[in-house]
């Protein structure tokens, strides 16, 4: 898992995804401003533009 579990851990309690089960970083956004990740849970995946403001 990566430093932003906690934060997904909350979007799947939120969306009631169930445990999210792992991460993967699809793109880093332009300027290293975020990233694309792939949030994998007990149901679903789902994808969150993760934006980092500077």
């Amino acid at each position: 898992m990566n430093d932003h579990h906690l934060l997904y851990q909350n979007i799947s309690q939120d969306l009631d995804l169930g445990a999210l089960l792992s991460s993967e970083v699809i793109q880093s956004l332009w300027g290293g401003y975020g990233e694309l990740v792939r949030l994998i849970f007990a149901k679903r995946s789902v994808i969150v533009k993760h934006v980092k403001l500077p």
